[in-house]
């Protein structure tokens, strides 16, 4: 089965001080990632600000991508709150060749199972590679729900993944590899919080954030190899800054920007999503916890 596995880091879309998206950061960004021992890239996700993106900036950043990642597959965040502009998003990616695409529904409250149905029927069929559906509800405000997931990929062959982040993880993950079997890969988010519950449902990867991949690279090799103790060791140790990020999708980004700038990666912590824009507050009690995990 084709499509992404492992870790698979969601690449923060780092742009310069005048908002502009930041071609040079990037660069170095995609190389940090496959240094660090990822497995694969993500990009133009939640955590990625895609929706904060014009079209040509986000065909842009996923060619890039895909340029600098070499033989490690690249996924493609092609959430939109219109089924046209999703298709076309998809359209993009697979033109430019995305290993998999990543939609999330629209943010249409409004909508039940029929009209999400045929928005995925139609975004699957714009796809000349796996659809991976997003199911995050903590972000979005509405919930597909392992049910519908699961008729969808039993309908439409090349929706191959499902990326589980209504809650609970365990409950869902576990349903879903139950009745779907090896159709269906699943995969965790929520920035790495859940990282033993994807590892012990035998999920077949991890979508967190870019700025903790080496130490969960680490826990996954780990736990493949047999070593459950090492890889809830590192997961222990990486726990209080998975909490703290966690605490809203605005948290994630700026936490990971101001992570990633630290070290000399990205050059500024500027966000187009409204609520990375993290105080000096929040900021220093990000730095301490970060420090006490080892990763500042």
């Amino acid at each position: 089965m084709s499509g992404v596995r492992g870790v698979v880091p969601m690449l923060v879309t780092p742009f310069a001080a005048n908002g502009e998206v930041d071609e040079r950061s990037l660069h170095r960004l995609v190389a940090h990632e496959i240094e660090s021992g990822a497995h694969g890239l993500a990009a133009l996700g939640l955590a990625g600000e895609g929706t904060y993106l014009s079209r040509d900036e986000r065909a842009m950043v996923a060619s890039f991508v895909v340029d600098g990642a070499g033989d490690i597959p690249v996924l493609i965040g092609c959430t939109a709150d219109s089924t046209q502009e999703a298709v076309a998003l998809v359209e993009d990616a697979s033109r430019i060749g995305a290993s998999e695409v990543m939609v999330a529904p629209p943010r249409r409250p409004d909508w039940g199972p029929a009209e999400f149905r045929e928005h995925y029927r139609q975004v699957a069929a714009a796809a000349t590679c796996d659809v991976m559906v997003q199911d995050a509800p903590f972000a979005l405000g509405v919930e597909l729900g392992v049910d519908l997931v699961l008729a969808l990929s039993e309908e439409l062959p090349n929706v191959r993944s499902y990326k589980v982040e209504a809650l609970p993880y365990w409950e869902n993950a576990v349903r879903a590899r139950a009745s779907a079997g090896v159709r269906l890969r699943v995969l965790g988010g929520h920035g790495g919080l859940y990282l033993l519950d994807v590892l012990d449902s035998a999920a077949d990867g991890l979508i967190p954030g870019a700025d903790l991949t080496v130490k969960l690279v680490k826990a996954w090799d780990a736990y493949v190899a047999g070593s459950r103790d090492v890889a809830a060791r590192i997961y222990s140790t990486l726990l209080p800054l998975l909490v703290y990020q966690a605490q809203s999708l605005g948290l994630l980004v700026g936490g990971a920007k101001t992570l990633l700038h630290a070290r000399g990666i990205i050059e500024t912590t500027v966000c187009r999503l409204p609520e990375a824009h993290i105080t000096d507050v929040t900021r220093n009690r990000l730095v301490e916890i970060a420090e006490a995990c080892g990763v500042y």
